[in-house]
């Protein structure tokens, strides 16, 4: 089988991620060609930092039948890497520096195997994770109680994403050493810290009366029902899409 770019690309997991800079942008920015640049260059750092990802773990996908061409994920690590500087550079600003920050944390998870270290995972993609909605506001970026709090809804996001996914992969974690909390405490303590922390996140949205952040409140819902009846799959989705809507809320209370 040849070289496909496209199967080092998680088209989904990139539009999410994209999503967090998007709402970065989106509340400490005006409308604008900047929201594109955004877009492209978080959603560039994730083909990056997936793509490098897939290249650490290519021994233990060859031992599940899933292995890609290390070569050809270098070529494809280093064109998103280059596209993504390009765009976070017409941004001006702090733009290029918080991007390549992001980019370094997203490298070094796969670099230094931090899913090999408990707790490090989740606390490590939760709070790096939220940093893209930093790069988006950092143009002009403000440390305002909007902005803090962003931060800490898109993190718990990011725990409930990651964290769900872990419940979903507890088999083969197991078998490859991955010291995921599901591995390591086990399946139904796990599953309440992830019922704790959507909880916890839908409390501060309706306690802050963030309206830009209803969406992850609402999504909430179903997310808790299909954890309850471990379809992993369809809660870590709610909670994707309610990330990703967060930006068209915003466009759609600034054009009311």
């Amino acid at each position: 089988m040849g070289f496909r770019p496209i199967r080092f690309i998680r088209f989904k997991m990139a539009t999410y991620i994209a999503a967090r800079g998007l709402a970065g942008w989106r509340i400490f920015n005006g409308l604008g060609w900047g929201a594109l640049a955004v877009f492209f260059s978080v959603f560039c750092s994730n083909v990056a930092i997936y793509g490098y990802n897939l290249i650490t773990d290519i021994r233990e996908d060859r031992a599940n039948n899933r292995a890609l061409p290390e070569r050809g994920g270098w070529l494809v690590v280093g064109t998103a890497v280059a596209l993504g500087l390009a765009a976070s550079a017409t941004l001006g600003g702090a733009a290029p520096w918080f991007w390549s920050v992001l980019l370094v944390i997203g490298l070094l998870y796969s670099r230094l195997r931090v899913k090999d270290i408990f707790p490090l995972k989740n606390i490590y993609i939760a709070f790096g994770g939220a940093w893209f909605f930093l790069f988006g506001a950092s143009p002009h970026l403000q440390f305002t109680p909007e902005m803090v709090a962003g931060y800490l809804i898109f993190a718990a996001v990011a725990v409930i994403v990651s964290l769900v996914a872990d419940l979903r992969d507890i088999a083969g974690d197991a078998v490859n050493g991955v010291k995921s909390l599901p591995v390591v405490l086990g399946r139904e303590v796990s599953e309440m810290i992830a019922y704790g922390v959507i909880a916890a996140v839908s409390i501060m949205v309706a306690a802050m009366q963030l309206a830009v952040f209803y969406p992850i409140a609402v999504m909430a819902v179903p997310a808790s029902y299909h954890l309850g009846r471990r379809a992993y799959v369809k809660s870590q989705s709610f909670m994707i899409i309610a990330a990703a809507l967060v930006p068209g809320i915003l466009m759609v209370l600034e054009l009311v």
